[in-house]
C-alpha cells in the first residue's frame, strides 16, 4: 500500500526550529520534538551552523520532513551540507536524524547581530539554554579573502552569490547574473546596500514612493539601494553582471527579502 513520500528525522538547530518560520516556507513542522546533540556548538556567524565542541550541547527541534521538503528549505543554500547525528530527545530517546550544516563553522568576527537576536527569542519561547552574547571587546580581527570560486548559493531576487568577509555592522559579497537573464524584483525589510558593478552590462531599476529610475549598469557604477527601496536588475551584455554590495548591518536571512512587483518579467527561477 503507498502511504505517500517517506519521511526522515531532520534535527533543526537555527531559525527552522521555530514552526512559524518553517510554515512561512510551506513546510509542515510534523511530529516535533525537543532536543540536543552532544559534542557540538550552536555558532552563529551570517547564518547559524554546528561546530565541532567536546562536552558542549546544541538543543533544537526535531521534525519529520521529506526530502522534497527539505530540499525546498534549502534551495539556494547550496553550502549546507547533510550531517547525520544523533539527536536525544529531553525525554531520553536516541534518535538517528539528518541535520543540514555548514562544512566549516563561521570564521572568527563573522557576526549577525539581528539573525543571533532572533535566535535568542526562538531558544527562549522553546525553553532551551540562552544564546551567550559575544563580547564587544576587543574588536574582531582584520580579515582577507578571495572571491570564491563557485556560488555560495542563489539570491532571494534569483542572482547567484559569493559570500566574501563580514564585520559586525557590515558584510559584503559578490552578485552574478548570467547574459540574458533579469532577477526577480525584490524589496529588503531593514537593511541597506551598496553596490559596484565590476563586469557586465544591464540596468537597474529602482522605486521609493512616487520615485522611479533605472539606471545603466557598466563597470565602475555605484548605486545605492536604502532599505525598504523596491528594485530589479537584468543583464544586458555578453558577459554575466558582477558586483560587489556592502550589506548594512550583515545579511540577516532569506526572510529579509519580499518579491514585489517589477518592471521586467523575470527570467531566473
Amino acid at each position: 500500500m503507498d502511504h505517500g513520500p517517506r519521511s526522515v528525522d531532520v534535527f533543526f538547530y537555527g531559525l527552522y526550529m521555530d514552526h512559524a518560520v518553517l510554515a512561512s516556507k510551506g513546510v509542515p513542522a510534523r511530529h516535533p520534538r525537543k532536543a540536543f546533540v552532544e559534542d557540538w556548538v550552536l555558532a552563529i556567524g551570517l547564518r547559524a551552523a554546528l561546530a565541532p565542541k567536546k562536552g558542549a550541547r546544541a538543543y533544537g527541534m526535531v521534525f519529520a520532513l521529506t526530502h522534497e521538503e527539505i530540499g525546498k528549505l534549502y534551495a539556494g543554500l547550496e553550502a549546507y551540507r547533510p550531517e547525520p547525528v544523533l539527536a536525544r530527545t529531553l525525554a531520553g530517546t536516541v534518535l538517528p536524524a539528518l541535520c543540514m550544516t555548514l562544512p566549516e563553522p563561521p570564521a572568527p568576527g563573522e557576526r549577525n547581530p539581528e539573525y543571533a537576536e532572533k535566535m535568542r527569542e526562538i531558544l527562549e519561547k522553546h525553553g532551551f539554554p540562552p544564546l551567550e552574547r559575544p563580547p564587544l571587546e576587543p574588536l574582531v580581527d582584520f580579515a582577507t579573502a578571495r572571491i570564491p570560486e563557485s556560488r555560495t548559493g542563489v539570491a532571494p531576487d534569483g542572482s547567484d552569490f559569493r559570500r566574501l568577509l563580514a564585520l559586525e555592522r557590515g558584510s559584503m559579497a559578490q552578485f552574478e547574473l548570467a547574459p540574458g537573464e533579469t532577477s526577480k524584483a525584490v524589496a529588503h525589510r531593514s537593511v541597506e546596500e551598496i553596490w559596484l558593478v565590476l563586469s557586465g552590462r544591464g540596468e537597474m531599476w529602482r522605486k521609493q514612493g512616487d520615485r522611479e529610475e533605472t539606471a545603466a549598469l557598466e563597470p565602475g557604477v555605484c548605486l545605492s539601494i536604502p532599505a525598504g527601496t523596491h528594485f530589479q536588475f537584468r543583464s544586458t551584455g555578453g558577459e554575466p553582471l558582477r558586483a560587489v554590495a556592502v550589506t548594512l548591518p550583515p545579511w540577516p536571512g532569506d526572510d529579509q527579502a519580499s518579491v514585489v512587483e517589477g518592471p521586467w518579467r523575470p527570467t531566473v527561477r
